[in-house]
């Protein structure tokens, strides 16, 4: 029940990044929320300006993409138990994914070296993805080869 709730969570907020890879945060809206808050507004727009110089599908993979991945997988898991002998397809999209955004992280560094407050959050969602995507990760291979039953780590180590 709780991978189910975990899945359905992840999913959502995996969409709601999705949404947000969309919206400008230097709009009416935004602006206008910030009361007049020069500091507020100036921290908004930097980070708008951040976000345009790398581009929708990095920030895509940068916040978005991991919990979808992950989120989907803890739903398809608790849908069906027998599926859990596949546990090791999420974890190398996953894989992939961590070394993605990596890669990424190389680039974006040299594309964002203002040192602008835009740029460091931007810098700190690319961290913060990877750590999602190692968590993730751990998660995905303990429920795995403890799913797996009769497995050799399980008759190595059994829990």
């Amino acid at each position: 029940m709780w991978m189910l709730l975990l899945g359905v969570f992840l999913v959502f907020g995996g969409l709601a990044f999705l949404v947000g890879c969309f919206l400008r945060v230097d709009s009416g809206v935004f602006l206008d929320r910030a009361a007049g808050d020069h500091a507020k507004v100036a921290k908004l727009r930097s980070l708008q300006a951040s976000w345009d110089k790398i581009g929708k599908v990095r920030q895509f993979l940068a916040s978005s993409l991991g919990f979808l991945l992950f989120g989907t997988a803890l739903l398809v898991f608790s849908y069906d138990a027998s599926l859990w002998r596949y546990f090791w397809v999420p974890v190398v999209f996953l894989v992939v994914h961590f070394f993605v955004l990596r890669r990424l992280g190389g680039e974006v560094k040299t594309l964002l070296s203002s040192g602008s407050q835009g740029d460091t959050e931007v810098h700190k969602v690319f961290g913060q993805s990877m750590r999602t995507c190692i968590i993730a990760i751990v998660i995905l291979v303990v429920f795995g080869v403890r799913a797996s039953g009769e497995g050799i780590l399980s008759q190595m180590y059994p829990f």
